[in-house]
């Protein structure tokens, strides 16, 4: 059975992502054993965790248990005060929890006012690695606008580097990220996939980028877009369609083995990271499987969710 802090983030992160009514009975026992395992009792693992104390303290008001504020007295010193962090997510689950007060608990007052003063005192040393993405993301869709307007003819390799990146995928990556639990997407993994993107992020976004444009060469594309870098292949290499597919599907293949290498030298802290952008780049390997474009054409993946989700299996 799990315990205290994996259920209460088990059942915290199925309500933030509002998943919550599909596991109601799940959900309604995850509950109750969280408020047995109360303060003072030994299977209550989480109790010298602040952050796992809070949310604990507001998924129980949430669901209609009454849990004492005592439950914050241990984080307090001496004088009463709240021991000083500066780990933002402790901070804000202090916060999220202490706004479950009732009428008369002037103690969650306190810790609403220490979260807050902290919280914004370190704001300005705060970064959001997905917002300095969306910043990188709007500038290289601003260079590609450009280039078309201008009816420059990038390199191949220009084209690569930029394209690349515009695909969203870096972006992706860390949207995605957020989603998991915050002893695997730590601070130091965020920052290690954000700008500048290692070689792997890269490398994953090129196997996106080049199957999306290999996909787009064969269905054809609109005549305001942008080169692909199968046309920019062609053009630099002078050579035939085919043979630039051919060419950049070899790419792919090494990009692939890239992210293979990664897996086995990155370090154990940070391999969560690749195998995230191994998972996503595999996704668009079925998006665009055979030249398909499943992203553009719904009914290019119409075959597959069907196999997926409605065809029985033969036994």
């Amino acid at each position: 059975m799990a315990g205290v802090a994996e259920t209460v983030a088990l059942v915290d992160t199925l309500q933030r992502l509002g998943l919550d009514s599909h596991f109601r009975e799940e959900i309604a026992a995850s509950i109750s054993r969280i408020h047995v395992a109360g303060e003072g009792r030994r299977e209550f693992a989480g109790s010298d965790d602040l952050h796992v104390a809070a949310t604990r303290f507001r998924l129980l008001r949430q669901h209609g248990f009454w849990v004492s504020a005592d439950v914050f007295d241990k984080f307090r010193d001496g004088a009463g005060n709240f021991c000083a962090t500066d780990n933002a997510r402790v901070l804000l689950s202090l916060y999220h929890a202490a706004h479950m007060a009732v009428p008369g608990e002037s103690a969650l007052d306190d810790a609403i006012a220490f979260a807050r003063r902290h919280l914004q005192a370190m704001k300005c040393k705060l970064r959001s690695p997905a917002a300095e993405q969306f910043q990188l993301q709007m500038e290289y869709y601003m260079q590609e606008a450009e280039w078309t307007n201008g009816k420059y003819q990038p390199s191949f390799e220009e084209h690569e580097e930029l394209s690349s990146m515009s695909t969203g995928l870096p972006m992706l990556n860390l949207m995605a990220l957020m989603g998991y639990d915050g002893a695997v997407a730590t601070q130091e993994l965020f920052d290690w996939m954000s700008t500048p993107a290692p070689d792997v992020v890269r490398a994953g976004a090129v196997i996106g980028r080049f199957l999306n444009d290999i996909s787009s060469y064969k269905l054809g594309k609109s005549k305001n877009d942008v080169d692909s870098s199968v046309e920019c292949y062609m053009q630099e290499k002078r050579v035939t369609g085919e043979e630039a597919v051919a060419a950049i599907a070899a790419m792919t293949e090494h990009r692939w083995r890239v992210l293979n290498q990664a897996c086995m030298e990155t370090d154990r802290a940070l391999l969560p990271g690749v195998q995230l952008v191994a998972s996503i780049a595999r996704t668009c390997e079925v998006i665009y499987l055979r030249g398909r474009d499943g992203y553009t054409f719904g009914s290019h993946a119409k075959d597959l969710v069907t196999a997926l989700f409605l065809d029985t299996i033969p036994l």
